[in-house]
């Protein structure tokens, strides 16, 4: 065939072309979006989650110096809000409050099987929990990060900047940009040198007990699993707020009920706290999962003073 009579290679589509301008076109506003964002201080941590209080607790994860931490607490606001490290008497660099928000006991169990593999010095995990962590423990919610991104991005692993590539929520990183300074410097993500963040403000959100019977299953292979590990498991409750318990267990039987079977599934060697031994007044609380500052300190110091006396 003579080489005047072959056709000529047909030229990229015009629409292929069009396309991928539009996309280099977002590609490189998104970008300089979030440079601006980063120099403006109103950038939010790498999106693991997509939930502010969340990925900032895990961005705090990633800056701290994992191998050698010996106690860690761990679980929903319940234990972020309210448990104050610096009570045990450890160095930052020895204890951490790696709880961050929202989490259910099975969620709990997923972040501190991550973690744990990351504290080779771990000996103690202390949680905090109140009925609304066993409200709702679907399976298909377990994993709250994909546990291979998640692993790399804590251990320093994958760049800070690949969560924003991979999850791209452009929407939740502008909405979370407008308070986000004022939340990291005095408000709802302002942490302190051990990861606490004590709430400072009355709420009125009041929950209703609700319990899924798949998370008392899934608080069982939380401390079945912490104790193969060799680590002390130390389940703490809170104090009853008055005003929730006139609404909604003026008996007391709701969470008499749910104390007792939490000490009915936990390992031998585990410890329990129980909060009810303190009396706080319905002031001394934001709601009746969070004590406000600074009574958490008090809650803390009793934490701390049980389970020294009972260790010792």
């Amino acid at each position: 065939m003579s080489i005047l009579s072959q056709s000529p290679p047909n030229p990229t589509p015009f629409w292929l072309t069009a396309f991928f301008l539009v996309l280099c076109g977002w590609f490189i506003v998104g970008a300089a979006g979030i440079i601006w964002l980063s120099f403006a201080g109103r950038l939010v941590a790498p999106p693991l989650v997509g939930t502010a209080c969340i990925d900032e607790k895990l961005n705090f994860l990633r800056n701290s110096q994992l191998s050698t931490i010996r106690v860690m607490a761990i679980g929903s606001s319940a234990t972020w809000r309210n448990l104050d490290m610096g009570a045990f008497g450890l160095d930052p660099s020895e204890t951490i409050n790696a709880a961050p928000c929202f989490l259910y006991v099975h969620q709990t169990d997923f972040l501190a099987d991550i973690l744990a593999e990351m504290m080779p010095k771990l000996q103690t995990v202390i949680t905090v929990l109140a009925p609304r962590d066993f409200e709702n423990c679907s399976p298909q919610q377990k994993q709250i990060f994909d546990p291979n991104l998640g692993s790399h991005f804590l251990s320093s692993r994958a760049p800070r900047w690949l969560p924003y590539l991979v999850n791209i929520r452009s929407g939740y990183i502008l909405r979370t940009a407008i308070e986000l300074p004022e939340d990291r410097k005095t408000g709802l993500l302002a942490l302190d040198e051990y990861g606490t963040s004590p709430l400072v403000k009355y709420t009125s959100w009041r929950p209703a007990p609700s319990f899924d019977e798949r998370c008392f299953d899934a608080f069982q292979r939380y401390a079945k699993r912490l104790t193969d590990r060799r680590i002390r498991l130390v389940v703490a409750t809170l104090p009853v707020m008055e005003e929730w318990a006139r609404k909604f267990d003026p008996q007391g039987q709701v969470v008499g009920a749910w104390v007792a079977r939490l000490k009915a599934n936990l390992v031998k060697e585990a410890i329990f706290i129980d909060g009810r031994a303190l009396s706080f007044s319905d002031n001394q609380f934001a709601d009746p999962v969070h004590i406000l500052a600074p009574y958490h300190g008090e809650y803390s110091a009793y934490v701390a003073k049980v389970l020294s006396e009972t260790v010792h």
